[in-house]
C-alpha cells in the first residue's frame, strides 16, 4: 500500500500520460528501500538484506518503468488526477490556515509551489528559486498593469499545474501579515460558527486586535463536492448551497472584502445573527481572507 500511496502523492502535476517523468523511477526505488529499512520487517539499516532491497527496486522498475506500463497507467492516472484536483483545494486551505495562525509562518524550502519531493535526501535537492521569482514577477506584473485581482486569481486557480496559485496565496497573505503585524502576532485567534448542512466542511478562523478583524475561511473534505472525477471546483451556490458563516457581534461592517480576489461580500441577516453566504465567499476561489470594508477605508 505504501508504494501505491507514494505514487499518488509524488506523481507530478501535468506529468506524461505514457511514462513516468525522468528520474522518477530511481527516486521511488530509493525511497521504497529506505522505507523498508526503517520499517524493520524484512530489512533494516543495522541488518540490511541486499537481496530484498534489489527485489524491491526491481518491483518498482517493472511496475512503473517497464515496457508494458500502459495497462497500469490506464488504471492509475484517472484516480491520481482526481486525487490531485482535490489536493489542490486542500493544499490551498492548509496553506491559508498556516499563514494566519499564531507564530511564524514557516514554509519549507521549495514549498512555495506544489512539492512532490519525498523525505530526505529527496527533499534536499536544489530549489529553483529563479523560477519562483519569475512566476511572482508575472503575477505582480498582471496586477500592476491594472488587470483586476479577481481575474488573476481565477486564471491561476483554473490552471493550477505550475503551482502559481499557491505562490499567489502565500504572497498575498504574507503582505497582509507584514502590513498589520500586531494583528497576527498578538491578536485574538478563535473559530467561528457555521450554519447549514455543510457546516462541517468549513474552517473559519478569526484574528482580531484593536478593533481590526480578519477572517480566514478554508474548506475541508471537498471531494464529495467536486463530482465523481473531481472536475467541478467547489465554488458558488451549486457547491455550498445555503451554508453561512456567522459573524461575531464585534464585527459590524455591512460588507467584507476578500483580499485574494478583491471582491466584496454583503452581510445578511439570519434570525438574530449576521452572516456571510459561503457561496459568495467562495465564488471565485475556494479560500478567502476577509477584512471589513471599514478597515480598508481607514488604512
Amino acid at each position: 500500500h505504501l508504494f501505491y500511496q507514494t505514487l499518488i502523492g509524488a506523481w507530478p502535476f501535468g506529468g506524461p500520460d505514457d511514462a513516468p517523468p525522468e528520474g522518477f523511477v530511481a527516486r521511488i526505488q530509493e525511497y521504497m528501500v529506505k522505507a523498508a529499512r526503517e520499517a524493520k520487517l524484512n530489512t533494516s539499516w543495522i541488518d540490511p538484506d541486499p537481496t530484498y532491497a534489489e527485489e524491491l527496486r526491481q518491483f518498482v522498475a517493472e511496475t512503473i518503468g517497464g515496457p508494458d506500463i500502459r495497462p497500469f497507467l490506464d488504471d492509475f492516472l484517472p484516480f491520481q488526477r482526481r486525487v490531485a484536483r482535490v489536493a489542490v483545494v486542500h493544499s490551498l486551505a492548509q496553506t491559508l490556515l498556516k499563514l494566519v495562525s499564531p507564530g511564524i509562518a514557516d514554509i519549507y524550502q521549495g514549498c512555495e509551489l506544489w512539492d512532490f519531493n519525498l523525505v530526505d535526501p529527496d527533499n534536499r535537492r536544489p530549489v529553483d528559486y529563479e523560477h519562483r521569482a519569475r512566476l511572482l514577477d508575472q503575477i505582480h506584473g498582471e496586477l500592476s498593469s491594472g488587470r483586476p485581482r479577481v481575474e488573476v486569481a481565477r486564471r491561476l486557480f483554473a490552471q493550477p499545474e505550475d503551482g502559481a496559485i499557491k505562490l499567489y496565496l502565500i504572497w498575498t497573505v504574507l503582505n497582509h501579515r507584514r502590513a498589520d503585524q500586531p494583528l497576527y502576532m498578538q491578536g485574538t485567534y478563535r473559530p467561528l460558527d457555521v450554519l447549514g448542512d455543510l457546516r462541517g466542511n468549513i474552517v473559519p478562523v478569526l484574528r482580531r486586535r484593536d478593533g481590526r478583524t480578519t477572517i480566514a475561511v478554508a474548506p475541508r473534505l471537498v471531494a464529495g463536492l467536486m463530482g465523481d472525477d473531481a472536475s467541478r471546483p467547489p465554488l458558488g451556490r451549486d457547491a455550498w448551497g445555503e451554508t453561512q458563516l456567522v459573524l461575531p457581534d464585534l464585527a459590524s461592517a455591512p460588507r467584507w472584502r476578500n483580499l485574494l480576489t478583491d471582491q466584496a461580500v454583503e452581510v445578511k441577516a439570519a434570525a438574530d445573527q449576521r452572516v456571510l453566504d459561503i457561496a459568495e465567499v467562495f465564488q471565485d476561489l475556494p479560500v478567502a481572507l476577509l477584512v471589513e470594508e471599514a478597515t480598508i477605508a481607514e488604512n
